[in-house]
């Protein structure tokens, strides 16, 4: 946040932006720009291929070669076999979260192709409602974060993700547990992981 310097930030929780934004415009006199794929409606956008396409009307023999590597940086060849043999999908964070059917679609991919699913599981609805009265308690200080992240929160949604990917009948790998009540259910049905495909 001290640096006047230029920053990329990788930020999908839009957290960083909440809380620099203003800082860097006023002490740095920088701008702000957000690329968030998941809101085009209110994203920056750009097109990658906008120098390319000069260097083409320039005349430039090495165009067509950026163009190309360009285009299968952004679309992969699609052909087998894949070149991601991992997914990472989250429960909570509203930009990121998916329901409950689109965690068994994933899951139902990863099956297919023979990839990895790894899961960052946390009860969204739960945290959300106890944010809310929080705040409505004037409880908003840093010191506060952790009450609306109850242990419950995260063993519900572990175990729902196990139970997800006992139907679907693929392993899943649970990230960034934080508990002792989260770890119960990542262990107990063990024999049932290992006989997952």
């Amino acid at each position: 946040m001290g640096s006047p310097e230029s920053t990329l930030i990788n930020d999908i929780k839009s957290e960083l932006l909440d809380t620099t934004a203003d800082h860097r415009k006023k002490a740095f006199g920088h701008d702000i720009l957000v690329i968030d794929p998941k809101h085009p409606e209110t994203s920056v956008r750009f097109n990658p291929l906008d120098d390319v396409a000069a260097d083409i009307d320039a005349g430039n023999p090495s165009a067509l070669s950026r163009a190309r590597g360009i285009a299968l940086q952004l679309a992969p060849d699609p052909t087998p076999p894949y070149p991601y043999t991992s997914f990472k999908i989250y429960t909570t964070y509203d930009a990121l979260k998916l329901d409950d059917r689109q965690i068994l679609d994933v899951l139902a991919l990863a099956r297919r192709e023979g990839a990895m699913t790894m899961i960052h599981a946390e009860n969204s609805d739960c945290i959300a409602w106890l944010t809310e009265q929080l705040e409505l308690a004037g409880k908003t200080a840093p010191r506060f974060h952790a009450d609306a992240r109850p242990a419950i929160a995260e063993r519900e949604a572990t175990h729902r993700a196990i139970s997800l990917a006992e139907i679907v009948g693929r392993r899943m790998l649970v990230v960034h547990v934080s508990g002792q009540d989260a770890i119960s259910p990542v262990t107990l049905p063990l024999s049932i992981s290992l006989r997952l495909a």
